[in-house]
């Protein structure tokens, strides 16, 4: 099983806080979204909702398509590598 982890962390008004469950965080990496953010909510002024609703469609997609490289996927090859069982 995995272990949670905690950290504290100092945030300032106007800090956005990024949360989502592992289905998200298996299929979506963590740099792409803090940039897809920055670039859809900075650049272009898109609203959050619209934001969380493209982020969460485009895990989805990247979920099914086999041929997509994800955190999952990648931890599946390293651990295929090391001789582990998936």
């Amino acid at each position: 099983s995995k272990k949670s982890h905690f950290k504290k962390i100092k945030v300032q008004p106007g800090d956005l806080i990024v949360a989502g469950s592992d289905g998200f965080f298996d299929n979506y990496f963590i740099k792409d979204s803090i940039g897809y953010i920055n670039e859809q909510f900075l650049e272009h002024k898109k609203s959050l909702k619209e934001i969380t609703k493209s982020l969460g469609q485009s895990a989805y997609e990247n979920s099914i398509n086999k041929k997509t490289k994800t955190p999952f996927s990648e931890s599946i090859v390293k651990n295929v590598r090391k001789g582990e069982r998936t």
